[in-house]
């Protein structure tokens, strides 16, 4: 058991330095991208799936709008696809 808790958190870790690194060196789109990220993070309180799946376009949509630099649109993209297939495997979207 343990070692399965360890590995879900050295994951978590792997998945988090990513969003940190360019948090830390993006400070000309910081607001836009902890904008993104929050709109990310609220797909978990919508309970309606097609509102979820409209919402998750718009980011999207944001993302490729207001982001200009491309690692940081990888990045963001990346963090998107996990809370989306996280969401998808829980059956909520």
């Amino acid at each position: 058991m343990k070692n399965g808790k360890l590995q879900r958190s050295e994951t978590g870790k792997q998945q988090i330095k990513p969003i940190l690194k360019m948090l830390e060196e993006n400070t000309k789109d910081q607001k836009a991208i902890i904008e993104i990220i929050n709109d990310f993070n609220t797909l978990a309180t919508i309970s309606n799936r097609e509102e979820k799946q409209n919402f998750y376009r718009k980011i999207i949509d944001k993302i490729n709008t207001t982001i200009s630099e491309v690692e940081t649109l990888n990045t963001l993209m990346s963090y998107g696809l996990i809370i989306y297939n996280t969401l998808q495997t829980l059956g909520k979207i």
